[in-house]
């Protein structure tokens, strides 16, 4: 009986799949099904922050949804620059941290709560 280890990963071009280890072979999931790790990249831990608010009047496609948790990569700092933040797609955004509201993106279109569960 084979173990099967889950983790996450991120591609070199900042793109997150899911990803596994069954029997000795590296696979991640691309469009629901699980395919053999083809493509560099590395794996990360992550945690998830909470969208707060989505600013509806901005022009920027909606890519977070307000009420759902996101993978955040916990590699990067907790300064300014809190590192990045994976969208719907699975793709990174820069996060930046604040006082006032705990985490946001580019231009404030998307607030994150303060605080990691």
């Amino acid at each position: 009986m084979a173990t099967t280890i889950t983790k996450n990963f991120v591609s070199s071009d900042n793109k997150l799949f899911k990803a596994r280890v069954k029997d000795e072979v590296e696979q991640i999931k691309v469009n629901g099904k699980w395919v053999n790790l083809d493509i560099k990249g590395r794996y990360i831990k992550t945690k998830t922050l909470y969208c707060t608010k989505v600013n509806h009047k901005s022009s920027v496609k909606k890519d977070f949804t307000e009420g759902k948790r996101y993978q955040v990569d916990l590699h990067a700092g907790l300064g300014s620059n809190a590192g990045y933040i994976f969208d719907n797609d699975g793709n990174a955004w820069q996060l930046y941290r604040s006082e006032d509201v705990g985490f946001y993106t580019l231009c404030q279109t998307y607030l994150f709560e303060a605080q990691y569960k």
